[in-house]
């Protein structure tokens, strides 16, 4: 994938103020007489009522609003080796597509993989399909920021599922905080609060017109992008493999970086490339999103 631009004025997004928030959950504020808002759990997931996990190494050093914002986590410690811990949603009913948006926190040397389903079956185990997979260290520190993800689920859905498996040994604790279900039309999804301190802002992102070529910004893949799975970022000329790929960047230069999926050695599992947020409002008129790909490979 090449050359990703962003601009406003083009494409309509829909701004409504009618909103419905289907279902939301900090870990703070009691719904159901505890902190997991009616979520059911398994294995080795626990609620933190602020700062960091009770293992070295692991974990982040507070909630997603900072403080002693409570945080769901697992605790591996303990536990045997790729055992899986689920935390799912309470049943919910949805009258058209809705934004699910979650924070996560993924910082140890032996961490495991965490996986979000939304499951359109009767239970939080029938009729499941990936939105997001993440296996291995994701933060560099226990300091590092949360990461947002934001996806779109469908009518049909009823439930979503978080599954943490565990890493090689203790140092893998996987941290999920602000999940929030909003039905299609929400502009933004609601913060996460700390018992004794006032909401933080919503975070400001790069200004429009925004461009990443990957060649030169912040982050391993360049202009703050967050990639999943298997993205890795070429330096130019083909890819690793034979008889795939392109021979070089989109410009045709040979030093010029893409993004691609390494496929060998991989799995079927999905590889997710986000873009950072932008700051507030800029595409509350509308706005154009262009990119270049290449897709070479008998399969």
């Amino acid at each position: 994938m090449k050359s990703i631009i962003a601009s406003a004025g083009a494409l309509l997004l829909a701004t409504t103020t009618d909103a419905q928030v289907t279902f939301q959950c900090s870990f703070a504020t009691p719904t159901d007489g505890t902190t997991w808002c009616g979520m059911s759990h398994t294995n080795n997931w626990r609620i933190d009522t602020g700062g960091s996990t009770s293992s070295g190494s692991t974990g982040p050093n507070a909630g997603q609003a900072g403080g002693n914002d409570n945080y769901a986590y697992t605790e591996v410690s303990g536990s045997a080796t790729h055992s899986p811990s689920v935390m799912a949603t309470p049943r919910f009913t949805l009258t058209r597509q809705a934004n699910l948006v979650f924070y996560y926190h993924m910082y140890g040397a032996t961490t495991g993989n965490l996986r979000v389903q939304y499951c359109t079956g009767s239970s939080p185990s029938s009729g499941c399909t990936t939105l997001f997979y993440r296996a291995g260290q994701a933060h560099s520190s226990g300091s590092t920021p949360w990461t947002r993800a934001s996806y779109t689920i469908p009518s049909t859905a009823h439930y979503v599922v978080f599954t943490s498996v565990r890493g090689s040994s203790f140092t893998g604790d996987i941290s999920v905080d602000t999940i929030s279900i909003l039905q299609a039309g929400a502009t933004r999804a609601p913060t996460s609060r700390a018992p004794t301190r006032t909401p933080t802002a919503a975070p400001t992102g790069p200004r429009l017109p925004w461009t990443c070529d990957f060649n030169s910004g912040p982050g391993p893949f360049m202009c703050s992008l967050s990639g999943t799975n298997r993205w890795r970022l070429n330096s130019g000329g083909g890819t690793s493999s034979y008889g795939t790929g392109p021979s070089r960047g989109q410009s045709g230069s040979s030093t010029d970086n893409y993004a691609y999926i390494e496929m060998s050695g991989g799995n079927r599992n999905p590889s997710y490339l986000t873009l950072p947020s932008f700051a507030n409002n800029q595409l509350a008129s509308g706005g154009t999103f262009s990119f270049y790909y290449h897709m070479y490979g008998a399969t």
